[in-house]
């Protein structure tokens, strides 16, 4: 069996990744990694790459971004094999790796060396009414987790030099989603929650259940939150306005925001939502909308990752 193959999206950050790919490389072979690389051309093809090189690799690094390792992560969980996984990031937000202490070359060189690995939990979103089973890594979200990416994607496409010039841009960028999900009235919105010993109905501007502590580029929402305990962390925000929201942002920054009021937290193997009117879900950067009914679940230990 082959030890180490490296998936790469050159998609990842916007096309950034592509820009990065042969600095990645020659930085790898400067500490005389052996490994086989592997391009993806499409997600589907990410896919096919990761099922294939699970059944012949001891280890596989995925070059990318949060989208790539939640795709990798839950087609390996899919099969019978079992190889140890790792992230190097190149993705816009690359939640997963700021939540981890594997991630740089020094460290995936020595966790290799060492044959040093760990478990990690992974969660399940199962939609009422749907067959498909769904795996995220990192988070789901709901409200303006969802509206602020739908904002912003759309904002790249109308100004896609703007999307490559820096993270000052994608603050802005955010700022602007939130004031037009304000302005649109696509916030707040309403659901009834339960989990373990928990049933209410909360209103709220943005929910997010978490497995891992980083959300949207690296804020400790939940800072207790942690892949390997085998529970999702829920945070519920019930802003009222845009100002509200970025008061709160900016307490999230400095570490200060865990006993506003504004805030509730909650702890839960799983957690089912449930809301008379059709919602949109964001998990790992990717959207669900028409949902009524959902049931988020921890699968403890799930994947195999280095470190």
């Amino acid at each position: 069996m082959d030890k180490v193959a490296i998936l790469f999206n050159p998609s990842s950050g916007r096309g950034l990744s592509l820009k990065k790919k042969e600095c990645i490389k020659e930085n790898l072979k400067k500490n005389s990694l052996s490994f086989k690389w592997f391009d993806s051309e499409s997600e589907n093809h990410l896919m096919q790459l990761a099922r294939e090189k699970a059944e012949s690799f001891q280890a596989i690094i995925i070059v990318g971004g949060d989208t790539s390792f939640q795709i990798v992560a839950s087609e390996i969980y899919k099969t019978p094999y079992n190889p140890a996984l790792c992230m190097i990031p190149t993705g816009s937000a690359n939640d997963i790796a700021k939540s981890l202490d594997s991630c740089s070359s020094k460290s995936i060189l020595a966790s290799l060396k060492e044959g040093k690995t760990h478990r990690m939990d992974i969660c399940l979103l199962d939609i009422k009414g749907r067959s498909e089973k769904i795996y995220f890594v990192g988070s789901l979200s709901l409200g303006l987790g969802v509206t602020i990416n739908q904002f912003i994607s759309e904002y790249w496409k109308r100004h896609p030099v703007q999307a490559k010039l820096g993270k000052g841009f994608q603050v802005m960028a955010g700022f602007l989603g939130g004031r037009d999900s304000f302005k649109k009235n696509k916030i707040p919105l309403k659901i009834r929650l339960s989990g373990e010993n928990l049933e209410t109905e909360v209103a709220f501007s943005i929910i997010i259940f978490s497995n891992v502590p980083c959300y949207a580029g690296g804020l400790r929402v939940c800072p207790d939150t942690s892949p390997f305990d085998g529970k999702i962390n829920c945070s519920i925000v019930s802003s009222t306005s845009l100002l509200q929201t970025t008061k709160l942002a900016y307490l999230v920054l400095r570490g200060k925001h865990v006993k506003r009021k504004e805030i509730q937290f909650f702890r839960s193997k799983d957690f089912t939502v449930k809301s008379h009117e059709p919602m949109s879900v964001q998990y790992d950067g990717k959207v669900i909308s028409g949902i009524k009914e959902f049931k988020v679940s921890a699968l403890s230990s799930a994947i195999k990752i280095l470190g």
